[in-house]
């Protein structure tokens, strides 16, 4: 677990030059606080996300669930200049959290109009009643921690195809050692949904893009790893609840 968090933190943190422009408050060695900038505090911006934040029907009858994390990043005078979306959950759930966090514009407290923009990392854990999913709780200054958006879902019987943690482990294994690269491919894509920080199914991910000719999110995925590997120090900023 400690491994995990260690390697969420530098998820989070790697992606920050993608997010924002210019000379950041975190190019500068300090890291934005959620507190001090969103009105009310971290706790107020969870109740706000609670409140509004909708489990779109789309996906529930899909069984689409999974760990959805949100780069936003915010000006001086406590606007919203974007919204990139960092772990993506298919297009429903992704519109609904540039939804909601669109909603918080005007939210943000102001700071001193000399400083550059500020990016903060928003978690929803996107997850139905009874199928429950397994990632570990990152936190930090800027990161807040995962926040339960949970459905009741269809009946039981029509999301049977909605494997475990446990039995999708197995079947990627299964489908590895069987060279179905194509199976293991969309089944880690899943683990990844559901868990970004899984330090074991990235390596995998790659291994099967590679076969599939697919060199692009091979490429993506080892500098991502690399990142993680080279950012550890920071996960000293990282808490779990």
């Amino acid at each position: 677990m400690i491994k995990h968090m260690m390697l969420g933190l530098s998820l989070l943190l790697s992606v920050q030059a993608g997010a924002q422009t210019g000379h950041s408050a975190e190019s500068a060695g300090s890291l934005p606080n959620l507190n001090e900038r969103f009105a009310g505090g971290e706790d107020q911006l969870r109740l706000f996300l609670g409140k509004t934040a909708v489990y779109p029907a789309e996906a529930v009858v899909r069984g689409r669930m999974g760990l959805s994390i949100a780069a936003v990043t915010v000006t001086p005078n406590g606007r919203i200049a974007a919204i990139t979306i960092i772990n993506s959950l298919g297009a429903p759930i992704d519109r609904e959290v540039i939804r909601v966090l669109k909603e918080t514009d005007g939210r943000w407290n102001k700071i001193q109009p000399t400083n550059d923009t500020e990016t903060f990392y928003i978690q929803l854990r996107f997850q139905l009643a009874h199928h429950r999913f397994s990632s570990p709780d990152i936190s930090g200054p800027n990161i807040m921690a995962p926040l339960n958006i949970t459905a009741s879902g269809p009946p039981i019987t029509s999301t049977s195809h909605i494997l475990s943690d446990d039995k999708l482990s197995h079947r990627v294994q299964d489908a590895m050692n069987g060279a179905d690269y194509a199976l293991a491919l969309q089944l880690l894509d899943e683990i990844i949904r559901r868990n970004p920080y899984d330090l074991d199914a990235y390596p995998m991910r790659i291994t099967c893009s590679q076969h599939l000719y697919q060199r692009d999110q091979a490429t993506k995925d080892a500098r991502k790893l690399k990142t993680f590997m080279n950012e550890e120090p920071l996960a000293a900023f990282a808490t779990e609840e």
